[in-house]
């Protein structure tokens, strides 16, 4: 494959720029810090630790699956960078660590690898989309991922409380922040500066665009008050497939049918009015388990998992969706919920692999493409939920968008 290909320009599809599975069969889709299975997709430039990658392929067999990195600017467009001015090394690369399932009811087989290493250097600091295709060709794409990689040149000191309106305050969580750059010159920060803004690394309702209130000394001030408030949410539901001989909390019955696994979950109560209850969750993240195995990647089955949800009657202005990490954080075709008009509920059968979930359930309004989990789960200021916010500054004599800082916080622990 030539260095200069344009990547996902077919005329038979569009690549996105996003969490995306192209390839039917392709499940379980995972990029994490090595060390830590439920990190977020950030890496710092200068790290030791490497992103490990994991995937599913429920075809069966040995496909030949290559991948390549793609630079993007921070509002997740391709960048101008050429490849070889962010990559050391190898543009694309072999996946060729793969191996089969067993103990298992369906087989599949399970492919891991981890970046950056000695054939692919990741050189410039920026967001990234991880790109798997099929055969060296960049025309058989098999999914996307996004990452960012991050330089820590400034510092960012937050406050995340309740919101400073009134009315508000009960249901909405406020973000304060400055960044501080005693040692890292910004000439123009009106100009070069881009500051995003997410929670539990979702980029849907990411808050971006932002210019700071006030220029001190090395310091900007983002005490935006109403404009960085996040709707609360609530704790996610949990899921927990571990075991599927056994009946966990959530799991009202287990059955092995002709197909594999059949998992039936409690029914979905609404809880948009019910007062806000601690309920300790990983915040949206999903981890692949068995704890009867010993190899966890290759003994973990996959079930067959029938969600319903009682609703008197079917919406007409919105659709329902599973929602979470194992999602992409997105509201995916294969995630929506049906109403069944006999039953009285939206219901949704998916296949997913054992492990721990959490998750939530999200509206999708006509017209919006926004999650929102409001209408279901409801808004508390209380609800535990992670930060991050993201600096990017413009580097004029390169022509990209680099990271130069990452702060992580939290609603219950601020820093």
């Amino acid at each position: 494959m030539s260095g200069d290909r344009t990547i996902g320009e077919s005329a038979d599809y569009v690549l996105e720029m996003n969490n995306q599975t192209y390839k039917m069969g392709i499940a379980s889709v995972r990029l994490h810090l090595e060390g830590n299975v439920i990190s977020h997709p950030f890496r710092d430039l200068h790290g030791d630790a490497p992103f490990v990658v994991s995937f599913d392929d429920l075809n069966g067999g040995f496909s030949d699956y290559y991948y390549t990195l793609i630079h993007c600017n921070p509002w997740w467009e391709r960048s101008d960078l050429d490849a070889a001015e962010y990559i050391r090394g190898f543009e694309e690369n072999y996946i060729s660590d793969y191996d089969q399932s067993f103990n298992t009811l369906i087989d599949y087989t399970h492919y891991t690898f981890s970046f950056p290493n000695e054939m692919c250097e990741i050189t410039k600091s920026g967001n990234y989309v991880l790109f798997v295709y099929e055969n060296g060709n960049r025309d058989e794409p098999v999914f996307t991922q996004r990452f960012v990689i991050y330089e820590q040149l400034v510092s960012v000191v937050s406050n995340v409380h309740e919101s400073s309106m009134v009315s508000e305050r009960r249901y909405l969580q406020e973000v304060d922040f400055s960044v501080i750059h005693p040692a890292f010159a910004i000439q123009n920060p009106y100009e070069d500066l881009e500051v995003v803004v997410l929670q539990n690394n979702r980029w849907d309702n990411a808050i971006m665009d932002l210019e700071p209130r006030f220029v001190k000394d090395k310091e900007l001030d983002y005490n935006y008050g109403e404009r960085l408030n996040f709707m609360g949410g609530n704790e996610f539901r949990s899921l927990d497939m571990k075991n599927l001989k056994y009946l966990s909390m959530r799991v009202d019955s287990t059955r092995i049918l002709k197909d594999g696994w059949h998992v039936w979950v409690t029914p979905e109560a609404l809880r948009t009015f019910t007062l806000y209850r601690t309920d300790p969750d990983i915040n949206g993240k999903y981890l692949p388990y068995n704890d009867t195995g010993i190899d966890t990647d290759l003994e973990a089955d996959y079930a067959f998992v029938h969600f319903n949800m009682p609703f008197d009657l079917a919406l007409s202005d919105a659709d329902f969706y599973l929602f979470g990490a194992f999602a992409g954080w997105r509201m995916q075709e294969e995630n929506r919920f049906q109403y069944n008009p006999d039953n009285r509920s939206y219901e949704l059968t998916r296949l997913m692999k054992q492990g721990y979930y959490n998750y939530a359930i999200a509206a999708r309004k006509k017209g919006s493409s926004i999650a929102d989990l409001s209408v279901i789960e409801g808004n508390h200021s209380e609800t535990e939920n992670e930060y991050q916010i993201v600096v990017y500054n413009f580097d004029l004599a390169n022509d990209y968008y680099r990271v130069i800082g990452v702060h992580f916080t939290n609603s219950f622990n601020n820093q």
